[in-house]
């Protein structure tokens, strides 16, 4: 049955590229288990960093959504399950 939705899967490499790109940062330091503060991502920095997402993942991401996001696993798996 077709729902209308389009089904997405996202790698943890299309998240971990985002997030480097974004905090302008090697690939190499982003783990699934990075949380954004040992990033180096302060508040405004987390601002920019769901904005950035938005964009390079395609999605939209609600504002009281991204304030759960402390790692990059917790991005990868809300992304996958919308």
């Amino acid at each position: 049955m077709e729902t209308g939705r389009a089904e997405r899967v996202l790698s943890f490499e299309q998240v971990r590229d985002a997030v480097a790109e974004s905090l302008g940062i090697d690939e190499s330091e982003v783990s699934l288990s990075s949380s954004f503060v040992s990033l180096g991502a302060d508040s405004m920095d987390r601002v920019q960093l769901i904005l950035d997402l938005e964009e390079a993942l395609g999605l939209e991401i609600p504002e009281d959504d991204s304030r759960k996001f402390v790692t990059v696993e917790d991005v990868l798996k809300y992304v996958n399950q919308r």
